[in-house]
């Protein structure tokens, strides 16, 4: 991290501006595991039996916060897409309300 000492509304200003700067877009998820491992598959592409699940070793992937990038397009600095998010999660800048 970095500390600022404001003193005056100008240097104020270019704080605020080199934050912004070294802001990205992102989306935070919460990521939990739900429901029983899936049985292995062999190469054969079969369910492998011979195989044991240990499904009480806790993985690190099971629960975990992230932030996920959201690239911005570089021509108009808007998001590209709704990856992750299955539905538009930007507001429409043209709709009158929210």
């Amino acid at each position: 991290g970095r500390s600022y000492c404001v003193r005056t509304q100008r240097m104020l200003n270019q704080c605020l501006e080199s934050l912004v700067q070294k802001v990205q877009s992102g989306v935070v998820i919460n990521f939990e595991k739900s429901g029983p491992d899936p049985a292995p598959i062999g190469e054969d592409g079969l369910v492998d039996s011979s195989r044991p699940i240990n499904s009480f070793a806790s993985q690190p992937w099971h629960s975990c916060h992230k932030l996920i990038y959201v690239r911005p397009n570089p021509k108009t600095g808007v998001p590209v897409g709704h990856w992750p998010i299955p539905e538009s999660f930007w507001p429409d800048q043209n709709s009158p309300t929210l």
